[in-house]
């Protein structure tokens, strides 16, 4: 498999892949059962959507309604994969919500974007090794 269908998000064949474990897969997602972490993350989201105010009183304007809904959507999707649990979550600047995670050297981030998408960036000793850009809708026909 080549860097450049890894970057897109396709499978060898250069079909564009919308299967989530498939992309974790290729995104180089490490598997560690961290339900705390996760758990934490769904409950951060969700009292972000109770009371986006919170966010709007630390001057940072908070995701759509649509965007909380996909971010607990992968959350869920992502603990019950048991993929390694979120260090941080923080609103992104564009309007999203982006999950942290590390190990060792490596760092990896998921960004829900605006956009229906999450795009998922693997950072190995300061380097970019992976991008890789999904539709969210994957995680409910996986349901």
């Amino acid at each position: 498999m080549t860097i450049s269908s890894i970057d897109q998000g396709k499978n060898p064949s250069g079909q564009l892949s919308t299967n989530p474990s498939a992309i974790a897969t290729l995104a180089g997602a490490s598997y560690f059962p961290d339900d705390f972490a996760w758990q934490k993350a769904i409950e951060r989201i969700e009292a972000w959507a109770r009371s986006p105010r919170t966010l709007e009183e630390e001057d940072i304007s908070p995701p759509s309604p649509s965007v909380l809904k996909d971010a607990l959507a992968f959350s869920r999707w992502a603990k019950k994969s048991r993929l390694r649990g979120p260090i941080a979550v923080t609103p992104a600047v564009a309007g999203g919500i982006v999950f942290e995670s590390r190990q060792g050297k490596t760092t990896q981030t998921c960004e829900i974007q605006c956009n229906g998408m999450a795009e998922i960036i693997t950072i190995q000793a300061h380097r970019v090794v992976s991008r890789v850009e999904w539709p969210i809708s994957a995680l409910r026909a996986a349901r």
